[in-house]
C-alpha cells in the first residue's frame, strides 16, 4: 500500500499527519479517529459550529460502543481543545 503525504496548513494538519502515519502502519483505528478529528477541526475553523458538535457527538458515540474510556477521553480532549479556539477567535474578533 503506497500512501501520498500531503502537507497542509490549519488545526487539521497534526491530525492529517496521524491519519497519515497510521495508514502507513496499516492501523485503521487510528486512521479513522485522526481522520475524525480532522473534521471536526477543519469545520471548528470554518465557524461550523453545528457541524463540530454533531463530530463531537458522533465520535463519543463511538467511543461509548466500543467502550473504551481513553477513546472518550480523547473525545473530550478535542472537544475541549475546540472549544477553546472557538472563545479565543471570538475574542481576537472582538478586539479593534
Amino acid at each position: 500500500m503506497t500512501t501520498t503525504i500531503y502537507d497542509s496548513s490549519g488545526p487539521w494538519r497534526e491530525y492529517i499527519r496521524a491519519m497519515d502515519l497510521a495508514l502507513a502502519e496499516a492501523n485503521a483505528t487510528a486512521a479513522v479517529r485522526a481522520w475524525r478529528n480532522a473534521y471536526a477541526a477543519a469545520f471548528g475553523t470554518l465557524g461550523d459550529r453545528t457541524m463540530v458538535a454533531q463530530c463531537i457527538r458522533v465520535a463519543e458515540s463511538l467511543a461509548a460502543l466500543n467502550g473504551d474510556a481513553s477513546e472518550a477521553a480523547r473525545v473530550r480532549e478535542l472537544a475541549g481543545n475546540l472549544a477553546d479556539r472557538y472563545l479565543r477567535a471570538l475574542r481576537e474578533e472582538a478586539v479593534p
